[in-house]
């Protein structure tokens, strides 16, 4: 086809047409384009606003601290909690004062040789340390400082970026419990590790054992002087075995030797305690019973030097478990021969062996109640014996009790009928396990820490106690309680007395009282640590053993009485002034029955009030 001069200028129009049609389909393509990026670009923009928001948000207002510092120690960046704790704003922080600027005077100068240390080369890599921020209305707040050093060109020393946490709370314990371990009297406390090695040692340790924590921390005991090698082993396999188990050891007496060379006796116990970082320590906790076993063994050797008063031990069974000498010479039976066996296998025929157990289960029934009867035994002498029988129950290993029986012999005649009369001894056996209630005050008497004993003692869940007043507590409890001791305690003066407390459960017991108040180095009030020991035991066995001591001076003048006096009127006159002087009665008096008459004469009577016996008589 050829074209003509004519339509060349139509073919050239209709591609310009062409042309220009594809440009706008073109620039209409690549609009779309632009806005579709455009809209990708705007939603990626607002997405990305809204994380920025949220993670400034978590950086501000996590429950920790950051801080960035830099290389002259100066605040670059914080967030809002740890500006809470310092009482400022952002605009006075950052870029304008100095983190140790913060800091209670003793952790600044620390903080410094930290940040001077990390300057020179120093790594700081997951450091941690302990700081005191300066006071902020009134809080002194404990923070635990974890810091990672950030390095310039050249590695050199840039800042430092640092994540905060208040330990206040946890410090603030921890220093309370430490301060009840190493202020509570009479209660030794020691911590080991698996080796055996102490790593702690209160000041009962110290007074109780008479080597100091300097001379105890980081040795065994063989290396302190208190084991022998072989002893620290078998101590060491001991913990071992608690390891393992997980179980602690109860308590337990034992002797052992003091740094003086002097020997006592040891209540004792053992039980682990794992630490934070999966590690378990072991704590031992020792009450001296020195005193409490002489003491039980001058309430033994007044048993069995008692005369005229038989006293046996006894199980549910009628088992034999002690044999006073006065029973040997009442049954003709050895101690030997007696240990370990039942009565009836003894002395009793199987209606009497009934009767006798019998008897000790109603004993057991009227618990501390004392059970009276008269028997009629034949002794291993063959020789027939009448006996006027008290017994009480006192508490045994477990929960087995001790049935404790005193006798005496009133063959002749019941002519010594008057002496089971006077026979108001119940026998008591010192509790194995001395019971201490323990606590902490803080300097306004709130609870910071109780033990599970004290709270029992006032009859009130632990954790009910903790943050009240002592006031509030014992309101609560007791209706117009009042404690000028505690209060003197709170006031810096330590305290230590005897008082009364009544328990939930009714009854009444006596303690000894230690309140001894924590200063710090300043003497500066920080808290009180109370210490109760129930010493009820201790009270009842003193009081047990003076009405023993009466009785047996009775006793014991009586029957020299009968020796050396020829006739009834003078041993009547004798034996009433031995019931008033020794025996502590107000009044004593003997009358005879006449057969004849049907009348009571007056044999003899001593006392403040003899007179009236001696007016009586004028007068009938």
């Amino acid at each position: 086809m050829y074209l003509t001069d004519q339509s060349a200028p139509v073919l050239l129009l209709l591609a310009v047409i062409v042309l220009a049609v594809l440009q706008l389909l073109w620039n209409r393509m690549l609009r779309n384009r632009v806005e579709a990026s455009t809209a990708e670009l705007r939603a990626a923009n607002q997405t990305l606003s809204a994380q920025a928001t949220r993670l400034s948000d978590l950086y501000n207002n996590v429950p920790c601290g950051y801080h960035s510092l830099d290389a002259g120690g100066v605040i670059t960046e914080i967030n809002d909690t740890e500006l809470r704790w310092l009482g400022s704003t952002r605009e006075a922080v950052e870029g304008r004062r100095e983190f140790v600027t913060f800091l209670a005077s003793h952790s600044a100068d620390k903080f410094r040789a930290m940040f001077e240390r990390l300057k020179a080369g120093g790594d700081a890599q997951g450091e941690e340390r302990i700081f005191e921020l300066a006071e902020q209305g009134g809080l002194c707040r404990i923070v635990s400082i974890t810091s990672t050093v950030v390095t310039g060109v050249g590695g050199v020393f840039a800042g430092m970026r640092s994540t905060v946490y208040d330990i206040t709370r946890q410090e603030r314990a921890a220093q309370a419990l430490r301060a009840t371990l190493d202020n509570t009297p009479s209660v030794a406390v020691q911590w080991f590790n698996q080796a055996g090695r102490v790593c702690y040692w209160n000041k009962a340790s110290t007074e109780v054992f008479g080597w100091s924590e300097a001379e105890a921390m980081g040795r065994t005991l063989d290396e302190i002087g208190l084991y022998t090698p072989g002893q620290t082993r078998g101590f060491v396999d001991a913990l071992q075995e608690i390891s393992r188990t997980g179980r602690g050891f109860e308590p337990a007496e034992s002797s052992f030797t003091r740094k003086d060379g002097s020997e006592g006796v040891l209540l004792s116990t053992l039980f682990p305690i794992p630490a934070p970082d999966g590690t378990t320590y072991f704590v031992c906790m020792d009450i001296d019973v020195t005193e409490r076993q002489r003491s039980e063994e001058r309430l033994r050797a007044t048993l069995e030097n008692t005369p005229g008063v038989a006293i046996q031990w006894f199980d549910r069974e009628a088992r034999v478990l002690y044999w006073n000498p006065a029973s040997e010479m009442l049954y003709g039976l050895s101690t030997d021969e007696a240990m370990g066996k039942r009565m009836d296998e003894l002395l009793y025929d199987p209606e009497q062996y009934g009767d006798f157990v019998r008897f000790l289960r109603e004993v057991e029934r009227g618990q501390d109640a004392s059970g009276i009867a008269e028997a009629t035994v034949k002794g291993r002498h063959g020789v027939m014996v009448t006996v006027m029988r008290r017994a009480c129950m006192v508490p045994g290993i477990g929960a087995e009790p001790i049935f404790a029986c005193m006798e005496v012999d009133i063959t002749d005649g019941r002519a010594l009928e008057r002496e089971h009369e006077q026979l108001n001894v119940i026998l008591s056996r010192v509790t194995e396990a001395v019971p201490v209630c323990l606590s902490y005050l803080d300097a306004e008497g709130r609870y910071v820490w109780t033990n599970a004993r004290n709270a029992t003692r006032l009859g009130i869940e632990p954790d009910r106690m903790i943050g009240r007043t002592v006031r509030e507590v014992n309101v609560a409890l007791r209706e117009g309680w009042q404690s000028p001791a505690v209060e003197a305690a709170l006031d810096g003066k330590p305290q230590h007395d005897e008082t009364a407390w009544q328990h939930a459960n009714g009854e009444m017991h006596a303690y000894e009282r230690f309140l001894v108040p924590d200063l710090d180095a300043q003497g500066v009030l920080r808290g009180c640590t109370s210490v109760w020991l129930d010493v009820t035991s201790r009270k009842e066995a003193e009081n047990r053993i003076h009405r023993l001591n009466r009785v047996y001076a009775v006793l014991s003048n009586i029957n020299a009485a009968l020796v050396r006096t020829k006739n009834l009127r003078d041993l009547a006159d004798e034996a009433c002034r031995i019931a008033v002087e020794y025996g502590g009665f107000g009044v004593a008096w003997i009358g005879l029955l006449d057969p004849a008459t049907g009348r009571i004469n007056s044999l003899s009577w001593a006392g403040e009030d003899a007179q009236v016996f001696a007016a009586m008589e004028d007068t009938t």
